[in-house]
């Protein structure tokens, strides 16, 4: 660059003193000059040469009053200048040096140029951008676009985007596998970065619908978004079977989850109304469920044939009734929980549960998912644990009062009006009330069968029958125990009444209790699920009807032991009366005296039965 700057100053000078010798001339020390002069414009150029003649006097002035005032000076200079001379022949010794390497500055040059070329290439490129900027600028926009759409809820704009990025990476990679399960191969570094957002974007739209399918949403959002994740073909057939399920179970889990802390946070848990309240929950969440399902996927009962990899397939069969019988058996688990808990005030709602179940049931009989059956057994145990703890209390009752109870007090019979008797033949005897013992049982005995009728499955006659039976011979056996440790110390009168109390048992209340079950289970009902007519029931089988005769056996030996003592005692009283006054006595009129004493004892039983009556 120095060497163009001194040939062009070489050039002006030349131009300028051609007498002159242009060997001697310094041109280093134009240098200076010249480099400003290249800063100046065109007038301030034009100007130069009058400003340089006004110079060249003002300097000749000076020069000739800095010759006289520094003569001395000039000397000096001359010696300097001698050295100056000295070392410029250094300089061109060295300037020889330097142009020894101009062929590789040359070369240099030439490899400037063609950088320079390339650059005119890449600007032109960048012009050529320029043009197609807007075009370009909507291509870089997609990614943010595409998250705008997710999250202001635009999918079928978002689908419409995903679908020209597919397109665009079919026309600009070298790949032609699918966006989402495959790494794009493209040889444009911007197209794989646009496909990756979108991809990413994608998950995140994915992620939402799945999200909204755990709400509580109806039948027009579940199409809507269960056509938005088909279109997005991220699933085959049985993937997008499997997500809607998930996805709805943990909508359930959720709400199901919501009763259960609720009432977790209690320390008194009702256990009817979570059970209550949970049967409803599970209801309406199933049946939305069956309805979407059924309304999304219309041929469950096909097979699916599902591939994942070419060398393996797996086969599904109705995975919807399998997903249903799954949340039904986990639906039965919690409420057999809650049944066991159900006892007390909770239990006398037991009849509201079975109504909502047996509603529950048919509700989804329409979809042939009737499961109404496998409630019955668990109700049914519900029921007869709540009647065995009431025969448990009941014995241990009348046990207790048994003990306590003392039979030295008269009975009175009393014969009410008629008129003023309510017919009623379920209410229990009335005599009952003047034995302690029997009336507490019977009162404990009526208040389980009170709660039985709440629910009474017809299943369950043979079992209550037999407890029921079971509990009466534990008080026929409470009651010979007592007649045998107490005989002894029982009087004439303690022993006619404990004798009355006995007769009341087996001839009044064993009947009646008798009767209550055939009310709790009527012959016609029984009749009518057998499949059998009444007369079988009432007369053969007897289903409904305790045996009688099993239980009152002991009881009626002990009566007729009592009784024979009495006729021998009775005997030997009148025989010594006779020998007393030796009155003879005919064996007639003993009979007829015997057989008026037994008359005696049987109308004072059906008194006694009148008035229950």
């Amino acid at each position: 660059m120095e060497l163009d700057e001194q040939t062009l100053l070489q050039s002006l000078i030349k131009n300028s003193s051609d007498d002159l010798s242009t060997n001697s001339i310094d041109y280093t020390s134009y240098l200076s000059y010249l480099q400003t002069l290249f800063t100046y414009d065109t007038e301030r150029l034009h100007r130069e040469l009058e400003y340089l003649n006004d110079e060249k006097c003002s300097k000749s002035t000076q020069m000739l009053s800095l010759i006289f005032n520094n003569y001395s000076t000039f000397i000096q200079t001359a010696e300097c200048s001698k050295n100056i001379s000295n070392d410029f022949s250094t300089i061109e010794e060295r300037l020889s040096i330097i142009l020894k390497q101009l062929d590789q500055f040359s070369s240099c040059c030439q490899k400037f140029i063609r950088e320079t070329e390339q650059t005119n290439y890449l600007r032109k490129q960048n012009m050529f951008t320029l043009q197609k900027y807007p075009q370009l600028l909507e291509i870089l926009e997609i990614p943010q676009l595409m998250d705008t759409c997710v999250r202001n809820d635009y999918f079928d704009e978002a689908l419409e985007i995903v679908t020209y990025c597919k397109r665009l990476e079919r026309k600009f990679s070298l790949s032609t596998n699918k966006i989402i399960l495959s790494t794009t191969t493209s040889h444009i570094p911007i197209i794989i970065n646009i496909v990756n957002d979108v991809r990413l974007s994608l998950e995140y739209m994915l992620e939402q619908l799945i999200n909204q399918l755990q709400t509580n949403i109806q039948l027009p959002a579940c199409l809507r978004i269960m056509g938005f994740i088909r279109r997005m073909d991220i699933y085959n057939e049985l993937e997008l079977r499997l997500c809607f399920l998930q996805a709805r179970t943990n909508f359930l889990h959720k709400r199901l989850g919501l009763i259960q802390q609720q009432y977790s946070s209690t320390n008194m848990i009702d256990y009817y109304e979570h059970a209550s309240k949970y049967i409803d929950e599970t209801r309406n969440i199933l049946f939305d469920i069956v309805t979407q399902y059924r309304a999304l996927f219309s041929d469950d009962d096909t097979t699916l044939y599902v591939t994942f990899n070419r060398n393996e397939f797996i086969k599904e069969t109705n995975l919807f009734r399998s997903w249903l019988i799954y949340r039904l058996s986990e639906f039965l688990k919690v409420l057999q929980i809650d049944l066991q808990h159900c006892s007390g005030s909770q239990y006398q709602r037991l009849e509201s549960l079975l109504g909502q179940v047996m509603y529950f049931g048919a509700s989804f009989s329409r979809y042939g998912f009737d499961f109404r059956p496998l409630f019955i057994q668990f109700f049914s145990r519900t029921t007869l644990t709540n009647f065995q703890n009431s025969l448990h209390e009941a014995n241990h009752l009348f046990e207790q009062l048994l003990n306590s109870y003392t039979f030295d007090q008269y009975v009175q019979l009393t014969t009410l009006d008629s008129s003023t008797i309510t017919i009623n033949p379920f209410s229990p005897p009335m005599i009952l009330v003047n034995y302690t013992p029997l009336a507490v049982y019977c009162n404990v005995l009526l208040t389980g069968f009170n709660d039985l009728r709440l629910c009474c499955p017809l299943s369950i006659v043979l079992t209550i029958k037999q407890l029921i039976t079971d509990s009466l011979i534990h008080i026929r056996n409470i009651l010979t125990n007592y007649y045998k440790s107490e005989k002894v110390t029982l009087t004439v009168i303690e022993s006619e009444h404990f004798i009355d109390f006995l007769r009341i048992f087996i001839k009044i209340f064993i009947p009646y209790i008798s009767s209550c079950i055939q009310v709790l289970f009527p012959d016609a009902q029984l009749a009518r699920e057998l499949g059998v007519s009444v007369l079988d029931i009432s007369e053969k089988s007897k289903l409904n009807q305790i045996n009688i005769e099993q239980i009152i056996e002991p009881i009626k030996n002990i009566i007729d032991s009592v009784m024979s003592k009495k006729k021998i005692q009775s005997n030997e009283n009148n025989i010594s009366s006779e020998i007393k006054e030796h009155i003879p006595i005919s064996e007639e009129v003993q009979q007829q005296q015997e057989q008026q004493d037994e008359q005696e004892k049987i109308e004072d039983i059906d008194n006694k039965s009148n008035i229950v009556e």
